[in-house]
């Protein structure tokens, strides 16, 4: 299987350009003339497939499904279609396997498959949307309840300064949801083609997301102090949207029951729920607090109140949860 690759959030993004340029460095980024995709940001969950030795596999974000971990049906939906075998061996197809999260989405929405992106493990590089959009027209398009991921505006006439007003101009135009709100817009451009990692390549990403589902918060408090840092970064970081992504991906992949009770505070369910918010914040963070890093004496003693603040805010989302206060 192949993990698809995290976006950048906007923010983030920016972080990582002005660190980039403080060090001498000239980063990719978005330019007027580029050809740049606009398109939709669902909120499901992230799943992928693709074909083995003739058999057609699937995957989560993070490991296999089987007929025990379908993944909110997900695996029943891909072996009931036939047609996938067509996808040709040495390609994964990712997208959005669309089930009821936050937003409230048309009933003729759900159970539906959103492809975004496909990666060629012959290049090691991801098609972007227009070879990706190609791809599911040869191969995908006749599948029932397969489509491609809405596509919102192709532009060639923006820069990086104009990305935060696309965000606002589409942030409740979704022709999916009930009311129109999105989660937000996902930007690529595919004329910059970035290295993901060693082994990887595609598009520059990077994801807008609407105040109300945003993972990361601004706190106006003082920093003077690398105690201090850790605090902000803390409350910044582990949000409760945050919490409830890593909730319902535990959810989906099986690692946690359905019904959701006062006893995970104390068999632990809680506190997994927890190391997953605080291993993603560290993973999408740009810029972690002194007393976070491994050079920190620190560390150690940083990293068990960190996990303890997170494991209280998962306490505090599930309390709030099963009263229906959230």
């Amino acid at each position: 299987m192949k993990t698809f690759q995290k976006i950048k959030s906007f923010d983030n993004l920016l972080k990582f350009e002005e660190h980039l340029r403080s060090k001498g460095g000239e980063p990719l980024t978005y330019e007027a003339g580029d050809d740049i995709i606009i398109t939709e940001k669902i909120d499901g969950a992230n799943a992928q497939v693709l074909v083995k030795d003739g058999q057609v596999l699937t995957f989560s974000h993070h490991k296999p499904l089987t007929e025990d971990n379908t993944l909110n049906g997900f695996y029943g939906f891909v072996n009931e279609r036939e047609a996938f075998k067509n996808i040709p061996e040495g390609y994964a197809v990712f997208g959005e396997w669309l089930v009821p999260h936050r937003i409230k989405y048309k009933e003729s929405a759900y159970k539906s498959y959103y492809v975004f992106d496909v990666f060629n493990f012959w290049s090691g590089s991801y098609l972007g949307f227009e070879k990706a959009k190609e791809f599911f027209y040869e191969y995908l398009s006749d599948i029932e309840n397969v489509v491609m991921v809405p596509l919102l505006a192709k532009k060639q006439d923006i820069a990086e300064k104009d990305l935060v007003g696309l965000q606002k101009e589409y942030e409740e135009k979704s022709q999916l949801s009930t009311d129109g709100k999105m989660e937000g817009i996902v930007v690529s451009d595919l004329n910059k083609i970035v290295d993901i990692d060693e082994e990887t390549k595609g598009p520059l990403r990077t994801k807008l997301v609407n105040e109300a589902f945003k993972e990361t918060s601004r706190i106006k408090a003082p920093r003077t102090k690398e105690g201090d840092e850790l605090v902000v970064w803390m409350q910044e970081n582990i949000t409760e949207a945050r919490i409830r992504k890593q909730y319902f991906s535990l959810l989906e992949s099986g690692d946690i029951p359905a019904a959701m009770d006062f006893s995970w505070m104390q068999n632990g369910i809680t506190k997994l729920i927890g190391e997953k918010v605080l291993s993603d914040a560290i993973e999408e963070s740009e810029e972690l607090p002194k007393l976070l890093l491994d050079s920190s004496s620190s560390q150690e003693k940083s990293m068990k109140s960190a996990q303890k603040f997170a494991n209280k805010a998962t306490n505090k989302f599930i309390a709030l949860t099963i009263k229906g206060l959230i």
